[in-house]
């Protein structure tokens, strides 16, 4: 919890350094080991130039029995793409 404050710009650095390597119409997928806010919605508020968040999930430890993940797909914008929320179980996320 006490790396958060430096860990979450970092984080939000990286997602913005690998959405400068994706075409119109690709996918960034964002993937943390944790449950803070700060790290994981956070992070994509707002989301990067010309991206939405396409499907995000939260795994939870006493609901999901595993670790806390946090897992969410940004999607390029084409040119009048419109923005269509999915689920992470989707085939065609």
């Amino acid at each position: 919890p006490e790396d958060v404050a430096a860990l979450a710009p970092l984080q939000r650095s990286l997602v913005a350094s690998a959405a400068r390597a994706v075409r119109p119409g690709g996918k960034v997928v964002y993937a943390v080991c944790t449950w803070t806010g700060a790290e994981t919605d956070a992070v994509l508020e707002p989301p990067p130039d010309g991206f939405a968040v396409h499907a995000r999930r939260q795994l939870l430890p006493d609901e999901d029995n595993t670790d806390g993940m946090f897992i969410a797909v940004l999607r390029h914008a084409e040119h009048g793409m419109p923005h269509v929320p999915a689920q992470l179980d989707d085939p065609l996320v």
